[in-house]
């Protein structure tokens, strides 16, 4: 504003005479800068951040003012986003050379955190993160489809573009887990917590049928998702004995044995045996490793021995069945293969619950995914995670 010398009114910038008694205003001069400079009372905050603004100015020009062709051949919007998983490829394919290095060389980055820490309690973190990324990426590749052909860039169409990729991308998701399933994979969720340690309720275990599909047997050591074959005991009741039959549908066991093996555990202390005391688990004569131990080795009955049938392999039983019938209703709780021999029941067909047929079998577990630190992977023949 404008001071008038005369009767004190405010004019407006650019105005010579006052507007309310026309007196001539004062005429100011722009200050003289260098002559400040030179003096030595130039602002040293404004010179260090005008000159950080022309720092970052000119990076950001390196990085993709100029290299997008305003007149070129035609670009697909939606492929270049598509392409956004693959380190880059947006911006490659739209010309942007320093660009895709750029955003290529943070998306890799990303991408193999991703691989390093998936085991980690914060991978999911690195995931939203690298998605993120992938998703900026490919916004910056439809942008620069639109400049290249010519169309303007309308920022509801890039949000609306933005949630119709994720849309894209989790219906893709779930045809993908169709699809692996058909084809032999699937993700089984665990809804018990009959099976603790190794498995616990929520966790998501991802289970291959390759073995099961194309009739190969499994490997001792493999971790099995399968349906156990029923077995009982009788316990006393105040009307006699009552019998209890126990079915397990889609448990997990560990491959002790195969066709012909003979596989054998007996208590470790003798015949004083109580529930809890370590139980030597035998292959062919010889103490198996740890890796063909069952889900639960407390929970092993003290005594059996058995030859492996042709068409059958040995799934030790060990712990309570995740899914069982009890008499001829279903539910309840099932005590381990270990308490019911303590408490002397008498016990039927637990030989040929210990053998399931190779058609029971479901497929082979290969990694144990959610959450993040119950995260494993099983691998053929290697066992239970310890």
């Amino acid at each position: 504003m404008r001071k008038c010398p005369a009767c004190g009114f405010n004019n407006g910038e650019g105005r010579e005479r006052c507007l309310k008694c026309s007196s001539l205003l004062e005429h100011r001069a722009p200050p003289d800068i260098s002559a400040a400079a030179a003096s030595g009372r130039e602002d040293t905050t404004a010179v260090w951040y005008g000159e950080l603004r022309r720092r970052v100015a000119r990076a950001l020009d390196w990085v993709g003012d100029s290299e997008i062709p305003e007149r070129g051949w035609y670009r697909y919007p939606a492929g270049a986003a598509l392409m956004c998983p693959i380190p880059g490829a947006p911006q490659f394919y739209t010309s942007q050379v320093k660009k895709g290095l750029l955003y290529g060389a943070v998306v890799l980055a990303l991408e193999v955190w991703v691989v390093l820490t998936f085991f980690e309690p914060h991978s999911n973190r690195v995931i939203l993160a690298a998605m993120l990324a992938m998703l900026f990426s490919a916004a910056d590749g439809y942008q620069a489809s639109l400049r290249i052909n010519g169309r303007p860039t309308v920022g509801r169409y890039l949000f609306g573009y933005w949630f119709g990729f994720i849309f894209i991308v989790g219906m893709v998701m779930a045809l993908t887990q169709w699809w692996a399933y058909v084809l032999g994979l699937q993700l089984v969720a665990v809804t018990s917590d009959d099976l603790r340690p190794a498995f616990r309720k929520g966790d998501r275990v991802l289970v291959t049928r390759w073995p099961v599909l194309f009739g190969s047997s499994p490997e001792r050591g493999d971790v099995v998702y399968y349906t156990a074959p029923s077995w009982s005991f009788e316990m006393p009741s105040g009307d006699g004995n009552s019998s209890v039959r126990l079915t397990a549908f889609r448990s997990f066991g560990v491959v002790s044995g195969l066709e012909g093996d003979r596989v054998h555990w007996q208590p470790v202390r003798g015949e004083r045996w109580e529930p809890g005391d370590p139980v030597a688990l035998m292959l062919n004569g010889e103490p198996a490793t740890d890796a063909l131990l069952p889900l639960l080795p407390a929970g092993m009955a003290p005594a059996f021995d058995a030859t492996v049938p042709a068409g059958a392999v040995a799934v030790p039983l060990s712990t309570p069945l995740s899914e069982f019938s009890l008499g001829p209703s279903w539910g309840g709780e099932a005590p381990t293969p270990a308490m019911v021999f303590h408490r002397r029941y008498l016990v039927k067909d637990f030989q040929q619950a210990n053998l399931p047929p190779l058609d029971n079998l479901q497929g082979v577990v290969l990694l144990r995914y959610n959450p993040p630190e119950r995260r494993a992977w099983f691998g053929r023949g290697r066992g239970v995670p310890r």
